[in-house]
């Protein structure tokens, strides 16, 4: 990663019109920040990480506030990411971990339907 990595101005501008787009047609939208692998996290090459997704999570915080989306903090959830073998690679995570994701974020046996 480079020392410099930051959100692009022109993509969040597209978020934003992409959330308000979604709320003017009755759109519920639900957002979270995927965990990355636990030897990512740890490793040298992801020590920019941590200032976009703080960043990032205060953008998605601050459309909560706008009422354009629901936010879910997924960094404390415990037992999801803590397993190296439910990645494919870095950032991709197997089924067993996604369904943990969701079942964080939409409440596992509410039977409400979401589309990711």
């Amino acid at each position: 990663y480079r020392g410099d990595l930051k959100l692009s101005p022109a993509r969040l501008r597209l978020l934003e019109a992409m959330l308000l787009e979604a709320r003017e047609a009755g759109v519920k939208v639900t957002a979270f920040i995927p965990p990355v692998h636990p030897a990512l996290e740890k490793s040298e090459s992801a020590r920019a990480l941590p200032r976009p997704t703080t960043a990032m999570e205060q953008v998605l915080r601050d459309a909560e506030c706008r009422g354009l989306l629901r936010f879910v903090p997924t960094s404390e959830a415990a037992g999801y990411a803590n397993d190296p073998a439910l990645y494919y690679d870095a950032v991709h995570m197997m089924a067993g971990n996604g369904d943990r994701l969701l079942g964080r974020v939409y409440g596992a046996g509410q039977g409400t339907g979401c589309a990711v």
